[in-house]
């Protein structure tokens, strides 16, 4: 198994806190925990409070190579 986790590609979320109330801001923390239930490689959460900041996270995780990149907002779990 630990072979095949070397290999599995990284999971990158890109959060924002711009919208949504902070009842779904503390679902974030969720977030990770969930793709982790049925996701056996590596899984990366970024918070950012603008859409700025989350448009250079996906575009420098891009530019390293990342490609699978969720993008989730203040409600992004339920």
């Amino acid at each position: 198994m630990l072979l095949v986790i070397e290999f599995m590609k990284t999971i990158n979320i890109i959060t924002t806190t711009i919208s949504g109330s902070i009842k779904d801001w503390q679902k974030m923390k969720l977030l990770e925990k969930e793709f982790q239930k049925h996701y056996f490689g590596k899984v990366s959460v970024f918070e950012f409070d603008s859409h700025k900041g989350a448009k250079e996270k996906a575009h420098e995780l891009i530019e390293k190579g990342e490609t699978i990149i969720v993008s989730a907002g203040g409600a992004g779990i339920s």
